[in-house]
């Protein structure tokens, strides 16, 4: 999935104003505060360097496809995502934010484009 970044908000100085992000992956993230409620959001590599979540409403699709490798993983808590299937074993993120190696390497190895753009 790719989407373009369409906000004019200066809160996100972390993304191009009609730059494309490839989607890393898809996170529905059920609120604790709410009964019943939830929110999607985006992960993309942003210009920083860092693959972080946003809201999907500061983007427009222009590719709508996920890739052929993306599996859909649960969780214990309701919350859910959408991710490589290379990349979807239980705090794939925790780890990458901690600069575990294999995480890293995963990464690299999945999103070739990225390798040395990582913060």
């Amino acid at each position: 999935m790719v989407v373009k970044f369409a906000s004019k908000e200066k809160r996100n100085t972390d993304l191009s104003f009609e730059s494309e992000y490839k989607v890393l992956s898809i996170h529905h993230v059920q609120k604790l505060d709410e009964i019943g409620c939830f929110e999607v959001k985006f992960r993309v590599l942003n210009d920083n360097g860092i693959a972080a979540l946003y809201n999907p409403n500061i983007f427009k699709v222009v590719d709508s496809n996920l890739d052929k490798d993306f599996v859909y993983k649960s969780y214990d808590n309701g919350n859910y995502e959408f991710v490589p299937y290379s990349m979807s074993y239980p705090y794939f993120w925790d780890h990458f934010f901690d600069d575990d190696e294999k995480a890293i390497s995963i990464f690299k190895e999945r999103f070739p484009e990225y390798k040395d753009k990582l913060f």
